[in-house]
């Protein structure tokens, strides 16, 4: 699935971060909104980052039955001019072994198609997923915080998707 977006003003307080090989990223002082596609993903029951397997079709329904995380029930929502599907996660069982790529505690999710950065989550942090797309081709659009701090993002997140409007191509 492929997106391009029209923003009805810029958002100067927001900074694109892409690269040829990168997917799109956002930034909003030390936060960042990911725009990615998964690669692969870590298998839930693997201690470590070296074992994957291809994306899941479904990635919503694979989230909310990974038993290392807790979900909201996800929801059906209008986000700049496109329905996702949107949840909240939560890190409930972190890899007994903390990897490098991880500054806690974490759960290693997956990698991202193009470049294989690695995608993960930390105990104490939410993330929101919003997920674009059918079962098979979808887009994760998510953003993560400290839980104490999650409400700075998702302000900014929430004043940004409104001015923008999204749009399906290819």
């Amino acid at each position: 699935m492929a997106l391009s977006t029209r923003c009805k003003r810029i958002v100067n307080r927001h900074t694109v971060r892409r690269s040829a090989r990168r997917p799109l990223a956002l930034t909003y002082q030390q936060y960042l909104l990911h725009l990615q596609v998964w690669d692969s993903v870590v298998p839930p029951a693997a201690d470590d980052v070296s074992a994957t397997q291809g994306p899941p079709a479904d990635m919503v329904a694979w989230l909310v039955a990974h038993p290392r995380l807790s979900t909201s029930p996800p929801v059906k929502v209008q986000v700049a001019g496109l329905t996702a599907t949107q949840l909240d996660v939560r890190v409930v069982k972190p890899l007994e072994v903390t990897p490098g790529e991880c500054t806690g505690r974490c759960v290693i999710l997956g990698r991202v198609a193009g470049d294989g950065e690695l995608v993960d989550l930390e105990v104490g942090h939410r993330a929101r997923f919003l997920v674009f797309g059918p079962s098979g081709h979808q887009l994760a659009v998510f953003y993560r915080a400290p839980e104490r701090e999650f409400a700075v993002p998702d302000q900014a997140v929430q004043a940004l998707l409104a001015d923008m409007r999204l749009e399906t191509s290819g």
